[in-house]
């Protein structure tokens, strides 16, 4: 997962909210754009939820989830002919 610089506060916050009971739910307002930060929590667990009022950086978002999908697609697909190639 690539990472934005302004990324390293809410990691801590991430942090202190896997330490509490809550429910592992979240709500981004201005969930959009080229980092979404959402996709730091969807990771860890979290139920996902986003309000973003701008096309462009709701398009940026869903740009960030289509190119992550093809690099875990890849990285599923080469997992697999390494367990092929392992167990023939």
């Amino acid at each position: 997962m690539i990472l934005h610089r302004r990324d390293i506060p809410l990691i801590g916050f991430l942090n202190e909210c896997n330490k509490s009971s809550l429910k592992k739910k979240i709500l981004d307002c201005g969930a959009g754009g080229q980092f979404p930060p959402l996709a730091i929590f969807f990771a860890k667990g979290y139920e996902c939820h986003g309000i973003e009022l701008s096309e462009k950086q709701i398009e940026a978002a869903q740009n960030y989830v289509n190119e992550h999908k093809k690099i875990e697609e890849k990285l599923n697909s080469q997992k697999i002919k390494l367990n092929n190639k392992f167990i023939n």
